[in-house]
């Protein structure tokens, strides 16, 4: 439910005033977690909510936490330069009619490139990454006959311009004589003339600029390091954006990014850690006769990164590590830890867990979260040890049950096999049933776009709330109802960030055509707005 704030200043009091109000309509019963942005005004109201109801807990949103661990990087000097080479190359592609119907003609890799965004997250790196991928078309379209006539020609030089410094009259004196009043008009003349093919010479020169910069090798060394850098983090960031119930993988895979840094610095064990962690992650995705290659498990080097770019040895690492630190310190709450001790992917490594002080402190705190009294946290506490030691609910004979928990979501597991464990049970199922971040939101203020933007912009708050419903229900309904013929499983809508590439055609095929028919509702409704007025 969106809230008009116009006229007022998005204070901590102010946004806990308007929460607050927010909380006793839906029902604090009804809530079991607060979610925003990390913004100092959000964050305050946050931990004041918390404070009022100690049930509900405030998280930061895992989608804007992980964006800004990419934005980090991003404004890292040696990181900044490298987007900033691609940037150039894909805004003057996109720039130019020509460019991009000679790459459209001969492009092998039937995908767009892609600029960055506004309201998208990580979309920096995504440029870089789809430009990497597009590498060899790009190469090809700047060596075709097409781009080569747009190239600037070589200038000739005869003998009356070579010589013509030669010419210039000075007085016996050896004073330099005025020039005629002719001499005078033909310089303005040619001056006129070199402005108007400034312009001329300029594109010629920025066709060129990009011409080397395509065929520069070095370039692209640099932009498919950062990429292979920065892709586990843009895969934590599609993951957190779509609507599945992960929360109980966030810890663990947010941790492997630590692993992940000092793998790239040329750590054996993390080296070890991460082949092990990805080729389980391939064989659960591709079946487990899927054969893992070279490619699949290849970790770039920092060390040689950082010859190339002339630093220090240890920089690379030593700022990455900084920034994942920083922003896992941000993101990170008790309801992470206790998420991730009651996830049956983790149960195999609990021994390790319960010596974590981190994890093992957040999940203390929320059990006493959930206790209301002194007998409640200690049938709890009983029951968790059952759970830890596979023993009465939770018996280790039980077959059926510990197969069901390496394929079945955690939440669904708790719900089907731990009946008998009440306490803990509820605890797990809200835990677990926890959204990760506010990303729906994002999706809708850009469904407003499509409805209230600059040129229709007298809809009133309630008739853009109730067109902006319309538009993401009917495109809720679609996800599913093409989810349901390709035998995907409809308890998640994956909104964005699609693998398959002809998925995500078909939904933009399917996101124009909803945006038409809402936009005929929304024009209908502007001019029932417009008579409504006038009759008052």
């Amino acid at each position: 439910c969106a809230i008009n704030t116009e006229g007022h200043a998005k204070t901590g009091d102010y946004l806990l005033q308007e929460t607050i109000a927010m909380v006793q309509k839906i029902g604090a019963s009804n809530i079991k977690a607060f979610i925003t942005d990390s913004a100092s005004n959000a964050k305050a109201c946050g931990k004041a909510l918390e404070a009022k109801y100690p049930h509900i807990i405030w998280m930061p949103c895992a989608v804007h936490c992980i964006d800004l661990l990419l934005e980090d990087i991003g404004k890292l000097d040696w990181a900044a330069e490298i987007i900033e080479e691609g940037k150039d190359v894909v805004k003057y592609f996109k720039a130019h009619q020509w460019t991009l119907g000679e790459l459209r003609q001969i492009s092998k890799v039937k995908l767009e490139l892609l600029l960055p965004g506004d309201t998208r997250f990580g979309t920096e790196f995504l440029m870089v990454s789809r430009a990497v991928e597009k590498r060899d078309d790009l190469q090809a379209t700047v060596r075709s006959d097409v781009w080569t006539a747009h190239m600037p020609k070589p200038k000739k030089v005869g003998a009356r311009q070579s010589g013509a410094s030669a010419n210039a009259s000075t007085s016996k004196a050896g004073r330099q004589s005025k020039p005629s009043q002719k001499a005078a008009q033909a310089a303005n003349v040619e001056a006129a003339v070199l402005q108007e093919k400034s312009a001329a010479q300029k594109a010629a020169d920025q066709v060129k600029d990009v011409h080397d910069a395509v065929l520069d090798e070095e370039m692209w060394v640099k932009m498919e390091f950062l990429v292979d850098v920065c892709k586990p983090i843009i895969m934590l960031l599609r993951f957190c954006d779509s609507d599945a119930l992960g929360i109980s993988k966030l810890y663990y895979r947010c941790s492997m990014l630590q692993t992940w840094i000092k793998a790239c610095n040329g750590d054996k064990e993390s080296i070890a850690a991460i082949d092990e962690y990805r080729t389980s992650m391939l064989k659960a995705e591709k079946g487990e006769k899927y054969v893992v290659s070279e490619s699949d498990l290849f970790v770039p080097s920092f060390e040689d990164m950082e010859k190339m770019l002339k630093l220090q040895p240890g920089t690379i690492n030593k700022q990455l590590m900084g920034i994942v630190r920083k922003r896992w310190d941000m993101l990170h709450t008790p309801l992470h830890a206790a998420a991730y001790v009651l996830d049956l992917e983790y149960h195999g490594q609990l021994d390790e867990i319960c010596n974590n002080e981190e994890v093992m402190s957040g999940f203390e705190e929320v059990l006493k979260k959930y206790a209301s009294t002194v007998a409640e946290e200690l049938e709890l506490r009983q029951e968790w040890s059952a759970y830890q030691h596979k023993e009465g609910v939770f018996c280790g004979t039980n077959e059926l049950m510990w197969t069901a928990a390496r394929t079945m979501p955690a939440h669904k597991w708790w719900y089907e096999f731990a009946r008998g464990s009440k306490k803990l049970r509820a605890v797990a199922l809200r835990v677990l049933s926890t959204c990760m971040s506010s990303g729906g939101l994002e999706r809708s203020w850009s469904n407003f776009d499509f409805i209230h933007n600059d040129k229709r912009n007298k809809l009133t708050p309630q008739r853009a709330n109730a067109l902006v419903s319309i538009f993401s229900d009917m495109k809720l309904m679609r996800a599913k109802a093409r989810s349901a013929s390709q035998g995907r499983d409809n308890d998640t809508i994956p909104w964005m960030w699609r693998e398959d590439e002809e998925d995500q055609q078909v939904e933009e095929e399917e996101e124009e055509e909803l945006v038409l028919e809402t936009e005929a509702a929304a024009t209908t409704a502007e001019e029932l707005d417009m008579t409504m007025s006038d009759l008052d």
